[in-house]
């Protein structure tokens, strides 16, 4: 049945998990609490649920790490899907403050591999790894494996 003068509702666009993190960024941002109903409760459970399970749990904190590093403005036009909205952080004119082993690791870590599974994969000791991966965490001012991830998304890797 049609409503004459009814206004069309918007089908909105999958929430994919960047604006998982851009939206929580917004929330934070205006001290606003999640109120929904608890049918819509479920929904937003369940995407997140197989937003998860479909990239795995490193790329998915990764990407909502993204979305949560966003500035205000940058989260409200990817939440909105603007033409605004933030692009990686590509330059390639800017050398890299890591060493090409280090782009290795952050690249590995983004795929969701443990130390030992990156050690295996470059042929280093699991300790080694480990030190890379605090050099990263140090060089690049984060503090965890989710920010790497993000980082080398962000990069290309």
């Amino acid at each position: 049945m049609e409503c004459p003068g009814a206004v069309d509702r918007v089908t909105p666009r999958p929430l994919p998990s960047t604006t998982v993190g851009a939206l929580e960024r917004i929330r934070r941002a205006f001290a606003v609490s999640y109120i929904s109903a608890q049918d819509e409760t479920a929904v937003i459970d369940a995407g997140i649920s197989q937003m998860r399970e479909a990239l795995g749990e490193a790329p998915y904190e990764a990407a909502v790490a993204r979305g949560l590093s966003f500035e205000l403005d940058e989260a409200l036009d990817y939440a909105l899907g603007t033409d605004a909205s933030p692009q990686p952080d590509t330059k390639q004119d800017e050398p890299s403050p890591l060493t090409t082993r280090e782009r290795q690791v952050a690249a590995l870590v983004a795929q969701g591999k443990s130390n030992k599974q990156i050690a295996a994969e470059l042929v280093l000791s699991p300790r080694t790894v480990e030190g890379h991966v605090e050099h990263i965490l140090t060089k690049l001012g984060f503090a965890s494996r989710a920010n790497i991830a993000a980082w080398a998304a962000q990069q290309g890797s």
